[in-house]
């Protein structure tokens, strides 16, 4: 089912998408851990923000969204590039890809992290064990995957062995231990 989406979560997720390319707020956001957000990353947050030229009801929507959304895509962008020098190749499966295409808010006007990671691992183009991995850290429907990963019950050894060698804590908790 298609989603229409409304001209002001348009404007945000590009706005937020756009905050994400500073140089400053990747280096934070991947290094963050969601219960230890640091006082300075709401306020780099808050100094990127005040200098775009928002309406008021823009802006601090705009601090809300993108503090999640940029937390979000710090951990996606740091578990992309570990899961590859695991793997020990190059992927450039993301290389392209529009952020803000897959990025989505709730309808109280929140960061929607869970539409987000389903929207990105329905994506073909990216690599199947990293989508693999969000839909199993994020707890999607597994159809969304290709044969065999969709099949109830199946484990990618490739993801258990990453996991347990990475030691993968996510947002402060750890959702691998439910699978190992």
């Amino acid at each position: 089912m298609a989603t229409i989406l409304a001209l002001q979560e348009i404007a945000l997720m590009k706005a937020t998408a756009l905050l994400y390319n500073d140089s400053q707020i990747q280096d934070k956001a991947e290094c963050l851990y969601r219960k230890e957000v640091p006082d300075e990353w709401y306020d780099l947050i808050e100094a990127k923000v005040s200098t775009l030229r928002l309406p008021k009801v823009l802006h601090e929507k705009l601090i809300i969204v993108a503090d999640d959304a940029c937390q979000f895509l710090g951990f996606f962008f740091k578990t992309h590039t570990k899961l590859q020098r695991y793997r020990g190749y190059n992927c450039y499966c993301l290389n392209g890809i529009i952020m803000s295409r897959y990025l989505r808010t709730n309808p109280k006007g929140f960061f929607d992290e869970a539409k987000t990671a389903e929207l990105i691992a329905r994506d073909r183009r990216i690599d199947s064990l990293f989508r693999y991995l969000l839909v199993r850290d994020n707890g999607l429907d597994r159809n969304i995957l290709e044969p065999p990963m969709n099949k109830r019950g199946y484990i990618d050894e490739r993801f258990l062995r990453w996991a347990h060698s990475e030691g993968r804590i996510k947002w402060g908790y750890s959702p691998l231990m439910n699978w190992i």
